[in-house]
């Protein structure tokens, strides 16, 4: 939970949610990985296009994004300490696989207000097929939630790529999902 992120769109009026991400190099840069769309914004028409422009590029270097809007107990009803970061850098997206990246501008690891409260996550390139998934999420903007698929996930081809990579699917059966959740974990 302590790496994901809760991202206010430079709209300032549309929200995502988002996950520190380390690299292979493990470096600690700080990465926030999220979705397409939360970029594919649809500037010039009213509709996202599936691809991006200078303009959209552009916001994306503008978000806010936040660490640790939660609860400070399960069903409590502080909230708890959190921290704020403003601008980044656009990296990489594809919509194919809805994902985006874009690095903070801030320097985190070495900010003193926030030390032992992050956590850059990772990933698992086995192949075992997990036997459950759950998601961490701001759903319409509120505080940090979870959601669970308490089956085993399928592999699918999902949009029907023929590049042979295939996707892991996953069907909530506690929780939702609104809103604010894409680009979660």
């Amino acid at each position: 939970a302590d790496g994901v992120v809760q991202i206010l769109l430079a709209n300032g009026q549309e929200l995502c949610s988002g996950s520190l991400l380390n690299n292979t190099a493990q470096d600690y840069r700080p990465f926030i990985l999220t979705a397409f769309h939360c970029i594919d914004i649809g500037a010039d028409t009213a509709y996202q296009s599936g691809f991006l422009d200078q303009n959209e590029i552009g916001q994306a270097e503008e978000w806010l994004v936040r660490f640790r809007f939660r609860h400070t107990t399960c069903g409590g009803g502080t909230i708890a300490n959190g921290f704020t970061y403003d601008d980044t850098h656009f990296r990489a997206a594809w919509r194919p696989t809805d994902f985006a990246l874009v690095e903070l501008e801030d320097n985190i690891i070495s900010d003193i207000y926030s030390v032992g409260t992050k956590v850059w996550l990772g990933w698992d390139r086995t192949g075992n097929t997990p036997s459950s998934g759950v998601y961490i999420h701001h759903p319409s903007g509120d505080v940090m939630k979870y959601a669970n698929d308490q089956t085993s996930l399928l592999e699918t081809n999902y949009g029907g790529t023929t590049s042979g990579q295939n996707y892991w699917y996953s069907q909530i059966d506690v929780g939702t999902l609104e809103g604010g959740s894409s680009g979660s974990p």
